[in-house]
């Protein structure tokens, strides 16, 4: 049987596991408020509208604008890495998340200053060199994050505290989105060669209420876990995640086709510019189309996250992917405005479930005290993939056309939905991960 020290208590399981329910309602609600303020700043930099139509600006390039996707991944799959050694030999996460965090609310500041201070030459350099020290510092975050969640979160209440922060940071969110729409009207950032000016406020402004949410990452109370992984080195912790894939067919096939089911995330930094060929396009457009996606994201985080928790995340992830693939092969056919918010709407809305089931279900899969090498397996191989696949994708669409990067994506999304039906057990119905003995 396991133990941990807290002070001079020494736990069992039984006793650690009641200490988490004990702590579940005062957690949830400064998680809640926590996750509030974080899409509140997230707004000011959507990564599916703003910060894209930044490098567009700056550029005029669509290949830049999908090489951020690859800069993204290519920032996560390092993040993994070293993230991985680094954490999962910690009985207590909370101090190394508060670390990540604020690595990574600094990037904006930093953003902002070089939006406003650095000569015209030297600012795309710097935005692409900045962005992607902060998606490394990102995905070190995201780590620690879901490892940290699925620590001080019972199982059974996972999927709508997940779900209901996700609504409820959504809808601020779109506020936040809308008003960065209405601030690049006013200070400049509607077009190629306009002002930075809107853009640095923006970006000052989620550096503000990131600072915010900081804070209130300490207020959590954290049990230290009965046992924790090796500490291992980093090259240790890489060599193992074969072995690791070859014991579990169902995990090594949902990392095979999480990817593939994650491929409309590839093509959302296209969608602006797919909409600017098709309709005109104002700062208030922006602001719309990133609120109306927001609040339809908000509301379908609620009800998938409530419907998961009857379900599971892997009919939730099977039933969204299935159905993005269809709604991205009618995208190429969409022509007005009116057609293509609500298309961004309903795209929201199955987004909702789509991020809260791939990101609920890695971290179900294995025992506890191996779960941040059981997460870092399964977004090492999607950062890989992501790596890879937006820069075929961009140059599809600046040879080719948006209609074939839209239609290949949904194509990619349909195989992926019927792995995840035929070959991906749900990690709830797998008593060993619960029940294998924990080893230090």
């Amino acid at each position: 049987m396991g133990f941990t020290d807290v002070g001079d208590v020494r736990l069992t399981r039984g006793e650690y596991e009641a200490a988490v329910r004990r702590d579940y309602r005062y957690n949830r609600a400064i998680g809640l408020a926590q996750g509030v303020l974080a899409y509140a700043a997230t707004g000011f930099y959507s990564f599916s509208v703003i910060f894209p139509k930044l490098v567009f600006d700056l550029s005029g390039s669509e290949f830049l604008v999908g090489l951020l996707t690859a800069i993204m991944n290519a920032g996560l799959a390092a993040a993994m890495l070293f993230g991985v050694a680094a954490l999962e030999h910690l009985r207590s996460k909370k101090i190394r998340l508060q670390q990540y965090s604020l690595a990574y609310r600094l990037t904006w500041a930093v953003l902002a200053a070089a939006l406003l201070l650095l000569p015209g030459r030297y600012v795309l350099p710097a935005v692409l060199v900045v962005f992607t020290a902060g998606q490394f510092c990102l995905g070190l975050y995201n780590l620690a994050f879901f490892d940290f969640t699925a620590r001080i979160m019972p199982t059974e209440h996972r999927g709508s505290y997940l779900g209901l922060r996700y609504t409820l940071g959504l809808l601020v969110q779109a506020t936040t989105g809308f008003a960065a729409g209405l601030l690049l009207n006013r200070y400049g950032g509607s077009g190629k060669g306009a002002p930075l000016a809107g853009y640095a406020v923006c970006f000052l402004l989620a550096f503000l209420l990131h600072l915010a949410d900081f804070g209130l990452i300490s207020k959590h109370k954290e049990t230290p876990a009965v046992n924790a992984g090796r500490r291992e080195r980093a090259v240790e912790k890489i060599r193992s995640i074969p072995a690791l894939l070859r014991a579990d067919p169902g995990f090594r096939w949902f990392c095979f086709a999480r990817p593939m089911a994650l491929a409309n995330t590839f093509a959302l930094s296209f969608f602006i510019i797919f909409v600017q060929q098709q309709v005109p396009i104002t700062g208030a457009n922006i602001g719309a189309l990133t609120a109306g996606n927001l609040v339809a994201w908000a509301s379908g985080s609620f009800i998938w996250g409530r419907i998961a928790n009857r379900i599971g995340f892997i009919r939730v992830l099977q039933t969204t992917t299935g159905t993005f693939a269809l709604a991205f092969l009618l995208l190429p056919y969409l022509r007005s405005y009116t057609v293509l918010f609500i298309f961004y709407c309903g795209s929201g809305f199955l987004m909702g479930g789509h991020i809260l089931s791939s990101d609920g279900l890695s971290m179900e899969f294995g025992r506890p005290e191996i779960r941040p090498s059981y997460i870092a397996a399964a977004n090492i191989i999607s950062a890989a993939a992501g790596i890879v696949l937006p820069i075929p994708i961009g140059l599809l669409g600046e040879t080719l056309s948006l209609h074939c990067v839209f239609t290949l994506v949904g194509l990619l999304m349909l195989a992926a939905a019927a792995i995840l039906a035929g070959k991906v057990r749900d990690p709830r119905a797998v008593g060993e991960y619960e029940n294998m003995p924990y080893s230090a």
